[in-house]
């Protein structure tokens, strides 16, 4: 990510206004909303990398998106910020950064849990709290079933995996084997 220290330099901006202004948790929100929103829209995503697209058009797109009740001036004045100075291209990059300073600060560590299939509850609390006894923090996390995995788990957080599904198990064993 050729752009990620910009992204970052908006992100911090962003997140030392939403703190002087007792928003954080609120502009939190709103930035996941446009990460989801850019994830689930491929167009969108080319709309905002093209540098085809005029500056004004892709401001007339998000000014729409953004006007939606409830959406804080914070946020809407920074992305109209990156579209003026033509930074329309790492918006969701500065969001995600924003995301990962807000967890810095809030002392959360985010976790995907993968599985060969569904956890119950009683799991997921167990896996929870072990992650957070490990990492010090609070746990946000998300789970995702992956069948290929045969049993076990995968538990990613941030850049460190933990991988303990038979698939990898077997893996491990063939190397041994020299199979």
């Amino acid at each position: 990510m050729k752009n990620s220290r910009a992204a970052l330099r908006y992100a911090t901006a962003l997140f030392s206004t939403a703190k002087q202004l007792n928003s954080l948790e609120d502009v939190r929100k709103e930035v996941g909303a446009v990460i989801s929103l850019i994830d689930s829209s491929k167009e969108l995503e080319l709309l905002l990398g093209s540098p085809i697209v005029r500056n004004s058009d892709k401001q007339a797109i998000m000014q729409k998106i953004v006007s939606a009740p409830g959406v804080s001036e914070i946020l809407k004045n920074m992305l109209k910020l990156m579209i003026e100075k033509g930074r329309s291209n790492i918006i969701k990059q500065m969001c995600a950064s924003f995301v990962s300073l807000y967890n810095d600060a809030s002392n959360i560590q985010p976790v995907t849990v993968i599985s060969a299939k569904e956890i119950g509850a009683e799991q997921r609390s167990a896996i929870e709290s072990k992650v957070a006894a490990f990492t010090g923090k609070s746990i946000e996390s998300s789970y995702r079933v992956d069948p290929t995995l045969i049993g076990g788990l995968i538990v990613q957080m941030g850049q460190q995996v933990l991988d303990g599904s038979v698939v990898n198990q077997l893996r491990e064993l063939k190397k041994e084997l020299h199979v």
